[in-house]
C-alpha cells in the first residue's frame, strides 16, 4: 500500500479500490506505471455508484476504458 508523495523509477502496477474524486488525481496514480517510457498496468475497482466517476474519467482522457466484472463470490 502507498501513500502520496513516492517518487518511484519503475512501477509495475497500480491497483486502486476506489476512483479518486479528483479525476487528475486519478490519471496521476495510474501514470505512475507509464513514467519514463515504461509500461505498466493500472486496474482501478469500483462499486456502481461510481460510474459517474469512471464516465468522467473516460471524458477527461477522451477514450472508451473496458471494464470487467468480478467472478461472483
Amino acid at each position: 500500500m502507498a501513500a502520496r508523495g513516492l517518487d518511484i523509477d519503475s512501477l509495475d502496477a497500480v491497483i486502486n479500490y476506489q476512483i479518486a474524486r479528483d479525476i487528475e488525481v486519478h490519471v496521476h496514480r495510474i501514470g505512475r506505471t507509464g513514467r519514463a517510457g515504461n509500461k505498466g498496468f493500472a486496474c482501478t475497482i469500483y462499486t456502481d455508484k461510481e460510474t459517474f466517476k469512471l464516465a468522467k474519467l473516460e471524458d477527461y482522457l477522451e477514450q472508451r476504458i473496458d471494464t470487467e466484472s468480478l467472478p461472483p463470490h
